[in-house]
């Protein structure tokens, strides 16, 4: 049998060479332009679908500290409604904020939508050099346990290299919650009361060390805020200095304060809620003094943050 060439096998098909082969190339041309643009069409689709999350009613603002030099983050969240009325608002200041600003916000806008609590703005204290998205997670917890050894604690810690692995190396950091404290009442609440519309009513959130920062400013500098919200405070820290502290409290200034921690937080420190249990002992019992101590069944030194804090708002700031 003879072989066709190309040629022969379009005219037995009843095709015209050349012109059917520049139709055919024109044809395929723009099916291929076609599948082009669809592609590019759903990768456009694909990037959006995979945008970031983002919270609303939220900002990020910037500020450095005159204090101590130190560049902070600010993450704010404001209550439902604010942007349509004039009202001034309550302001919670939130200590640990990577780790607890978006639970916080969450829970607080739910709570405010339910007409559980009074709505308050939240103003997370974070820090422009502890961004997870530009480092490894390793260099974001080293860069995390220095900035908490050294902001949130009180006194020079000769014994908290051996408290956690964490924070080996960082001893010569602590000491640093005085400076801290005047940030906060000096630079940093003045910037937010002329940012937002804020009234005097502050609270101030803290969690494990951050507690213990918390405590210290309720014990110490009192008149900063009205409300405490302290979840698992570490008060081993300096061999339980802040709890003999206790009764210092001055008990003329009208303060309302929430504790808690959790049953299963024990490790080589003891047991946290005897230490907790211990330190609200000794606070003064006046009218001006609101408090109230939870201890919550089945909770760790993590778990505690989300039932700890839903408490602690509510007490703080219910209906």
């Amino acid at each position: 049998m003879r072989q066709l060439g190309l040629s022969n096998l379009f005219h037995l098909k009843g095709y015209n060479m050349p012109n059917d082969l520049i139709n055919m190339r024109g044809i395929i041309l723009k099916k291929i332009a076609l599948a082009f643009l669809l592609s590019l069409f759903l990768c456009a689709c694909f990037a959006k679908d995979v945008e970031r999350v983002t919270l609303p009613d939220t900002e990020i603002k910037f500020i450095t500290a005159k204090s101590n030099g130190i560049k902070y983050k600010l993450f704010i969240s404001l209550p439902p409604g604010y942007r349509e009325n004039k009202e001034s608002y309550p302001v919670l200041y939130l200590l640990d904020p990577d780790g607890e600003f978006a639970l916080s916000h969450n829970i607080a806008h739910n709570l405010i939508n339910f007409d559980t609590i009074k709505p308050f703005i939240i103003v997370g204290i974070g820090y422009q050099d502890q961004e997870l998205s530009k480092m490894t997670v390793d260099q974001f917890w080293k860069q995390l346990a220095l900035n908490r050894a050294r902001d949130y604690t009180p006194y020079r810690i000769q014994d908290f290299e051996r408290s956690d692995e964490e924070y080996k190396g960082l001893t010569q950091h602590t000491g640093g919650a005085q400076r801290f404290k005047d940030f906060i009442e000096k630079e940093l609440i003045p910037y937010i009361h002329s940012s937002y519309r804020v009234s005097n009513d502050r609270a101030i959130s803290g969690h494990s060390l951050g507690g213990l920062f918390a405590t210290w400013l309720m014990i110490n500098y009192p008149s900063i805020f009205d409300k405490y919200l302290i979840l698992s405070p570490s008060l081993w820290v300096d061999k339980g200095h802040a709890i003999t502290e206790a009764n210092k409290i001055n008990s003329t200034i009208s303060l309302r304060a929430y504790f808690a921690a959790g049953t299963l937080e024990r490790d080589e420190h003891g047991y946290m809620v005897d230490d907790l249990k211990l330190f609200y002992s000794k606070l003064p019992k006046d009218p001006n003094f609101k408090s109230k101590l939870d201890i919550l069944k089945d909770e760790n030194h993590l778990t505690i943050v989300a039932p700890g804090f839903t408490n602690g708002i509510r007490f703080l700031f219910g209906k």
